[in-house]
């Protein structure tokens, strides 16, 4: 879809709305990492207790579980680093030198040299926001996948942990078990 001149007050309507959407997706992604910092300490929590008081309650060698116990806290960790590294490729508001070269020297210049009406800009600046919008969409959802798996990680690190607790403190006799 292309925007084109036309009503003043439609052009403010459409950079409203795409300005509120940029806006949503950066608190979106704020709030993402916020959660996978959260999700990192809980990890690292339940690791280092369930860990502990697996490992000071072992006579024999390690389990399958506890070997799993070690590996899921590694990817965990992974995970959420690519979510909570720092990366300037998001695209969130304009660059106040680009919009005036635009509007004064560029493109938007009518054919006396004056600039175009403040709707023209409104147009260019909701055009590129709705390229940003899609491209950091697509960043968003690769960093929810990232979250989900990690989420899913952390899951199976508690589950290895108590399942290798089970199997040291009720059936130490199982063999398959341990490695």
């Amino acid at each position: 879809m292309t925007l084109s001149s036309g009503d003043p007050d439609v052009a403010r309507l459409a950079y409203q709305a795409a300005t509120s959407r940029v806006a949503g997706q950066r608190s979106t992604v704020d709030e993402l990492r916020s959660r996978a910092s959260g999700l990192l300490g809980a990890s690292a929590i339940a690791t280092s207790f369930l860990a502990g008081f697996a490992l000071d309650n072992r006579e024999d060698d390690l389990t399958f579980f506890a070997l799993v116990g070690f590996v899921a806290p590694v990817i965990t960790v992974i995970l959420l680093l690519l979510v909570l590294r720092p990366t300037d490729k998001w695209r969130f508001g304009h660059d106040p030198e680009r919009l005036l070269s635009y509007y004064y020297e560029g493109q938007f210049s009518g054919s006396e040299g004056r600039p175009l009406p403040l709707e023209a800009m409104h147009v260019f600046a909701t055009q590129d926001m709705s390229k940003w919008i899609a491209e950091n969409k697509k960043k968003l959802n690769r960093y929810f996948h990232l979250f989900q798996m990690a989420v899913i990680a952390v899951g199976l690190t508690v589950l290895a942990w108590l399942a290798d607790l089970y199997v040291i403190t009720f059936d130490p006799d199982v063999s398959w078990f341990f490695i």
